[in-house]
């Protein structure tokens, strides 16, 4: 029974997060009352769109087949050749992933991450609370942060791939882990704005894990709805704008120290191996950097 009444009590939380999501009102009102945000909405979705659902719809509808097609044409239709063009194609698609997406991923989080910190702050300003932010930090701790973020947006996608090739619960999990992970991204924004550390970014997800799936869930299950990987991250890229302005007038609901059973967890370590993952590669090019640092100049004791 105590078990029935923590789900029921995830549930509402839950399902408090959904609401907030598809809330017009906060949409509406920041759009109609700020020049601002109206023009960094269009500019973030027009970015998004260019970068990432235009390229992934030529790749996919347009690299990929014509390279198929080449590779099993004429002469070379044979069992043998189909085997080749597969390989090729997915080749292609590595490719395509190691040496397209993820340095666009980085360029999206480094320039279009303070299209997307302006249109927090102007939707912030508009529908959230009217507060003065802190001093923006120097550029070398913004560009040392986006190194970061780019690191845990890859280790978390990578989890979340991994979880749905899980037998059983694996889809589920995927599909908590992408909306969990969308939730971070949107609310991210804000709180760098409120100088909130990294560390504390991902705890509050952690800790509140029913309320933010619940608010990723609504443009997570949109993205799944396609059977294509490249269209869903398009898609993902597309609908962030639009969900960060309204996280950015959402007050997140939190657990009241409700007493739960000890089979619903209230804490998830959604980013325990993300984080030791993020450490283990910056202590690697640290270590390299200080070994450049310390090695003497020949050049200058000549």
């Amino acid at each position: 029974m105590e078990f029935v009444i923590s789900v029921g009590k995830c549930g509402q939380l839950f399902w408090q997060g959904v609401q907030d999501a598809v809330n017009p009102h906060l949409l509406s009102h920041a759009v109609r009352k700020s020049e601002r945000v109206r023009y960094y909405l269009c500019s973030c979705i027009l970015l998004n769109m260019a970068l990432f659902l235009g390229s992934t719809l030529v790749f996919e509808y347009g690299v990929s087949p014509a390279v198929r097609e080449i590779l099993t044409a004429g002469e070379f239709r044979s069992r043998e050749a189909h085997v080749l063009g597969r390989i090729y194609a997915g080749l292609t698609s590595v490719l395509f992933y190691a040496g397209w997406l993820c340095p666009m991923y980085a360029f999206w989080l480094f320039i279009g991450g303070q299209w997307h910190t302006n249109l927090a702050s102007a939707a912030y300003w508009e529908v959230g609370e009217k507060v003065t932010f802190k001093r923006a930090e120097p550029w070398h701790f913004m560009a040392s942060e986006t190194v970061y973020r780019v690191l845990v947006g890859f280790f978390v996608s990578q989890q979340a791939l991994f979880f749905s090739f899980l037998p059983l619960f694996g889809p589920a999990l995927n599909l908590v882990t992408t909306c969990l992970v969308f939730s971070y991204q949107c609310f991210e924004s804000i709180w760098a704005l409120q100088r909130v550390s990294l560390r504390r970014r991902q705890r509050r997800i952690e800790n509140n894990w029913p309320y933010y799936a619940g608010f990723g869930a609504p443009a997570a299950l949109v993205c799944f709805m396609s059977n294509s990987v490249i269209i869903s991250i398009a898609l993902y890229a597309s609908l962030f704008p639009i969900f960060l302005t309204v996280a950015s007038g959402t007050k997140p609901r939190t657990w009241q120290n409700e007493v739960l059973s000890p089979y619903m967890p209230r804490t998830i370590e959604l980013f325990y191996y993300v984080r030791k993952a993020s450490n283990s590669v910056v202590n690697f090019l640290l270590q390299d950097f200080k070994e450049d640092q310390s090695r003497p100049n020949v050049d200058a004791e000549r």
